[in-house]
């Protein structure tokens, strides 16, 4: 992995989650506008890649590479530090794996980064999710969601006006939670179907929740940057989440300056305001 200038400025991106061309590939959509983004970052900058670059889950790993390979190209080019996400984890092999090839020799599991006396540690952020959890239950969130492309496949990337995927994820979560009740179809489409902003804060503050302990147990740590919920927003000063490029309003980048400060934005400049703490 090529050497981070200390002085240069660290954008951070998460959760491309680039696919095949086909109904599975929700970055398809959105693709213009990352690489105007791209084209926005200065050339003594650091681009850093936090995770789930890659639909590995759902897509055959060459269909991705060919879709992708001038944009792929340019990002190797730009040395751009690959860190390994969940839905990519297939690459976790490759990290310091001495093939002589660019592409895995940007490769990293996380990286930290020294800034204005401050350490900062970016990671993808399944680290923080016991249903991504890679030292537990990993190959569920694997199975659901190659579920969720077959069903992109077949109904379209919405159902109801909600995503595809997401809808599946709160099936998974109804029937983890009522077991073997015959009743459960006809609560989960009652649910889905309504908005449930009570149910978001109870999943946020559960992952912020985590995070903050990862962070007790590693006291060293000042910011932690990561990505994997999609859903940009700070918590304080100590965490910052970059959100997904596969959506419509939820892309955005953390900027992480020379003296240590971390700002995040959106692709049009636009500061990202949200509040992650509960």
């Amino acid at each position: 992995m090529p050497p981070v200038d200390p002085n240069a400025p660290v954008y951070v991106v998460s959760d491309l989650h680039l696919g095949d061309g086909t109904a599975k590939d929700n970055f398809l959509p959105y693709r213009r506008r990352f690489e105007r983004f791209l084209d926005g970052i200065a050339p003594d900058a650091q681009l850093v890649l936090a995770g789930d670059v890659f639909e590995f889950w759902q897509c055959q790993h060459g269909a991705i590479v060919r879709e992708y390979l001038p944009l792929l190209r340019r990002l190797v080019d730009m040395d751009a530090i690959f860190i390994v996400g969940n839905h990519d984890i297939d690459l976790l092999g490759f990290v310091d794996l001495p093939l002589g090839d660019r592409l895995t020799a940007l490769l990293c599991e996380d990286l930290p980064l020294e800034r204005g006396g401050r350490t900062i540690r970016i990671y993808h952020g399944h680290e923080f999710d016991t249903y991504n959890d890679p030292k537990r239950w990993l190959f569920l969130g694997r199975v659901m969601t190659i579920l969720a492309g077959q069903a992109e496949i077949h109904f379209g990337p919405e159902i109801g006006g909600q995503p595809t995927e997401a809808l599946l994820s709160k099936l998974w979560n109804r029937v983890r939670k009522l077991g073997r009740v015959l009743w459960f179809p006809l609560l989960w489409l009652y649910r889905c179907f309504r908005k449930t902003p009570a149910e978001s804060q109870r999943k946020r503050k559960k992952h912020l929740g985590r995070v903050l302990k990862f962070k007790r147990d590693h006291p060293e740590i000042d910011v932690i940057v990561a990505g994997h919920t999609h859903e940009a927003g700070t918590c304080g000063d100590w965490y910052v989440n970059t959100g997904s490029w596969q959506s419509a309003d939820g892309a955005a980048y953390a900027v992480i300056a020379a003296d240590g400060s971390v700002t995040l934005q959106k692709p049009d400049g636009a500061p990202v305001v949200r509040v992650l703490c509960p």
